[in-house]
């Protein structure tokens, strides 16, 4: 099997940052280093300060900068630079742009960032005289079976970003080393397969030994509770039992998040935002949480997801577990990061993998695109929050509510997160339309005249007793006041249609296939909205901020419209389809 060339960038073009490919969309985004732009990831730089990646007290120039791992801080140490401005500000630029633009995780940075100092080390900054001699060092690595995979990785990253003195004659060396078939821009999972998966958990769940059941309970827990709130993982490996509370008085119920000590961060002129610890969750969320507890014999432990819990799946139960790759013992009382991370692999190796028979992928490029229901992406612990945040911002939740759910302490850090809204729409859009198609195609006549006008609207394609209905375009009217009733301007979104497909003219299929160009362009005036409103609401002063219902009707306004240009759409599709389904079996 030929090995996937790794998207790394393009010497002439830079580092690729972005790539998107749909059936309509194909977008690339490159970045070169110009250090014009400096106060540009200066700012970056503050905004993941504020997310919890890089520590509160480290300064942008600093030689040293403390960035927070899964379990550990890290240290990223320029000092051996700091005489080489052009080395030492674009490597800043660059670990930047892997940690903000690319969401690359600080431990994989960690890494990376030393393969590229020991290079420069060897290279004296890439220097062509010391070709020869680099050519003779990793072919020697290669002789000792040394995977330099993440060091081919991130140095030709770097070139791409920097293309300083001689590196037009290193990046051939480089991408001739040999690599695992992986790529470093990992985008999150498609809103379908957040569905797929929502399902298949579920579904596992109520049927799975209890044996099984008790093993992923906390990858169920995960599940629940991220999805809605969005949670980083750290937080949630280190709630205890006692943050989880019912509340007799409201009759609510609340989480307080577990959460990792930081200094307080520096305000620089930036929106603060108070972060409320406690945050109500739902009653589904805290029976589930008390099932667990039930189930795992841990209502006395200190943390909900305690140790004693994950040896008890242990085949070994032992301290050794803990130690992989030169990684200290573990001497907390809780799950950590990294445990959980497996146990979510192990589910979908074990669960999804060889009990479904869905096989498993690491990117979307690896997906099987004409039988979607065979391929799933491995999701990790952060997608969910990132799924929580864009499902909040489609929902037209204020910015500052946002803020305060996500821990982040300036507003601005959404402004990465609105990014995403557009991939989320096209998925969820694909999505709705399968789905009223399949559930068209699977519901029996039988009960039909028991189902609302809604209902009766998507499903409309049934043959049914039209005389005593009203004959219009697209169908016939089953209003009995027609036309006192009508409410809408276009009578196909009417609750009170049905669409006869059996009798859809070539001109009225057009007409549809021209209505959903219309509203997608709807659609995408109502995203650049939102995206626009987010990735800006940093700007407001702070009387804004203070009425914020105020400030937030219009965000409110085209959420509830994007809503209704969503199903419209997949309605409209979902019948173009099935047309087309009907005409192709007959």
């Amino acid at each position: 099997m030929a090995v996937k060339k790794i998207k790394v960038g393009n010497l002439d073009k830079g580092l690729l940052i972005y790539e998107e490919t749909s059936d309509s969309v194909a977008e690339k985004k490159y970045l070169k280093y110009n250090k014009d732009e400096l106060n540009q990831y200066q700012e970056k730089f503050e905004l993941l300060q504020d997310d919890g990646i890089i520590e509160a007290t480290s300064e942008f120039f600093d030689h040293q900068w403390r960035v927070i791992g899964r379990e550990y801080y890290r240290k990223l140490d320029f000092t051996e630079i700091e005489y080489n401005k052009e080395l030492y500000l674009s490597l800043k630029c660059y670990v930047i742009i892997q940690l903000y633009d690319r969401n690359i995780s600080t431990d994989s940075m960690f890494e990376g960032f030393y393969n590229i100092l020991k290079s420069i080390r060897l290279t004296n900054g890439y220097d062509k005289r010391k070709l020869i001699e680099f050519e003779e060092w990793k072919l020697e690595k290669e002789s000792l079976k040394t995977h330099l995979d993440k060091y081919k990785i991130y140095n030709l990253g770097f070139l791409y970003f920097n293309p300083i003195n001689d590196a037009s004659d290193y990046i051939p060396l480089l991408e001739s080393i040999p690599g695992i078939n992986w790529d470093v821009i990992r985008a999150i999972p498609t809103y379908e397969e957040f569905v797929c998966f929502d399902f298949l958990i579920n579904d596992f769940m109520n049927k799975a030994t209890n044996y099984m059941r008790s093993k992923y309970y906390p990858v169920f827990i995960w599940w629940k509770l991220s999805t809605i709130i969005p949670i980083r993982p750290i937080e949630l490996v280190t709630i205890k039992n006692n943050d989880i509370r019912y509340d007799s008085k409201e009759e609510k119920y609340y989480l307080t998040k577990g959460k990792r000590k930081q200094s307080p961060l520096k305000a620089k002129g930036k929106h603060q935002v108070a972060i409320p610890h406690e945050i109500q969750i739902n009653k589904e969320v805290f029976e589930i949480i008390e099932d667990y507890r039930k189930i795992t014999n841990s209502e006395n432990e200190e943390y909900l997801f305690h140790l004693s819990h994950h040896y008890e799946h242990l085949k070994m139960p032992n301290r050794s577990s803990f130690i992989n790759r030169g990684e200290t013992i573990n001497h907390t009382n809780h799950r950590t990061t990294t445990l959980m991370t497996r146990l979510l692999d192990s589910f979908f190796d074990e669960v999804i993998q060889d009990g479904i028979g869905i096989n498993v992928v690491n990117s979307r490029d690896e997906l099987d695109l004409e039988n979607r229901h065979k391929t799933i992406t491995r999701f990790n612990l952060m997608d969910t929050r990132h799924f929580a945040i864009c499902s909040m911002m489609m929902q037209g939740f204020s910015e500052l509510t946002i803020a305060q759910m996500a821990g982040h302490n300036k507003i601005e850090t959404q402004s990465s997160y609105a990014s995403h809204i557009d991939d989320f729409q096209r998925s969820y859009s694909s999505l709705l339309a399968k789905d009223i198609q399949q559930r068209m195609t699977n519901l029996n006549t039988s009960g039909f005249e028991h189902f609302t006008f809604r209902q009766k609207q998507i499903l409309s394609y049934w043959h049914s007793d039209y005389s005593k209905e009203k004959k219009i375009d697209y169908g016939y009217c089953q209003s009995k006041k027609f036309p006192y009733e009508c409410f809408e301007d276009d009578c196909i979104f009417c609750n009170k249609i049905h669409i006869d497909l059996s009798n859809l003219t070539t001109q009225e299929q057009a007409e549809m296939v021209n209505k959903i160009t219309k509203i997608q362009d709807e659609i995408q005036i109502k995203l650049n909205f939102i995206k626009k409103y987010y990735q800006s609401a940093y700007r407001k002063n702070e009387s804004e901020f203070a009425n914020n219902e105020k400030n937030s009707k219009e965000l409110e306004r085209n959420s509830a419209n994007l809503a209704i240009l969503l199903n419209r759409k997949a309605m409209l599709e979902a019948h173009l389809a099935k047309k087309r389904e009907v005409q192709d079996d007959n």
